[in-house]
């Protein structure tokens, strides 16, 4: 990364006796695949639920990944419109950017939604639901289930959700 320093022992001998390693040409060969390999690629995740009738409407959703080998990095917004229709009672999700390796191997990180009325914020995580896509969990004390039109909260104009998190990739 650009702002990592390297410190490096120029003498090109080898691994040290402490365990370091001293090659640096090896080092900035790694240093470098690292800069120029982690490049963030915008995709657009669906929204879904499990109930009928959900539409996006006039609200906004953005993804970004990046992978590094076989992990790969993701982050979800979603800010629902005036026109939102959250649906009817059902478990959200949203799609992953890329398969993951399997529904079992689940490394989603944190999810959390804002109530744009008091500013509210729920913690929560995300679990694998298949290869393609994200299930929603709050695990706040006040309202622990799946998130959907009324959990944690009742959604309305101008609420988000947020997802971000690592799983393994194809």
């Amino acid at each position: 990364m650009a702002g990592i320093p390297r410190q490096i022992d120029t003498n090109d001998s080898g691994a040290g006796t402490d365990g370091t390693i001293r090659n640096a040409a090896w080092l900035a060969t790694i240093y470098d695949s690292i800069e120029t390999g982690w490049t963030l690629t915008t995709y657009v995740p669906v929204w879904s639920s499990t109930g009928a009738g959900e539409a996006l409407g006039n609200g906004t959703i953005a993804g970004y990944y990046f992978r590094i080998g076989q992990l790969t990095f993701f982050s979800v917004f979603l800010v629902f419109g005036s026109t939102t229709n959250f649906g009817s009672a059902g478990n959200y999700s949203v799609t992953l950017p890329l398969n993951a390796a399997s529904a079992d191997l689940f490394h989603i990180g944190v999810s959390s939604s804002d109530a744009s009325a008091g500013g509210a914020r729920y913690g929560g995580g995300g679990i694998l639901e298949s290869v393609t896509s994200c299930l929603l969990v709050t695990l706040d004390t006040s309202a622990v289930g799946v998130y959907g039109p009324t959990t944690p909260f009742t959604f309305a104009q101008s609420d988000a959700i947020r997802v971000a998190g690592l799983y393994l990739g194809n």
